[in-house]
């Protein structure tokens, strides 16, 4: 399933507005932390999420995961989907990156789609 189609199919389990979401691969910069770094060789940065104050949001997904399983890009999607949801729901909230209000709500999002809690954890 390409990308798009993947996001689609799991954005519409949230209250976002799907189609006002910017998905893509990119290339990301080495040397962030995630919770997939270590010695299993994958990338560092799996996935950002973005909201700007203009309100446009947007997802990225390291490029380096193109090929891989779509099981893996599906569990990036949500965590990233998740921290959206938290902001749109908390728009003049200061909200911390991985606190118990985006763990609520990525729990909620995983759980429609059959995606393992512990992909709510840490980050990409």
């Amino acid at each position: 399933m390409d990308l798009i189609t993947l996001f689609m199919t799991l954005c519409l389990h949230t209250q976002l507005d799907c189609d006002a979401v910017q998905v893509e691969y990119v290339k990301f910069e080495t040397g962030r932390l995630s919770m997939y770094s270590g010695p299993s060789g994958l990338p560092q940065t799996l996935g950002r999420a973005t909201m700007y104050r203009s309100g446009v949001m947007r997802i990225e997904i390291n490029e380096q995961m193109e090929p891989w399983a779509e099981w893996r890009k599906r569990d990036v999607i949500v965590h990233e989907l998740a921290h959206l949801v938290v902001w749109v729901e908390n728009p003049n909230r200061m909200i911390g990156d991985h606190g118990s209000t985006f763990r609520k709500a990525c729990y909620k999002i995983a759980a429609k789609v059959g995606v393992p809690k512990k992909r709510c954890k840490g980050g990409h």
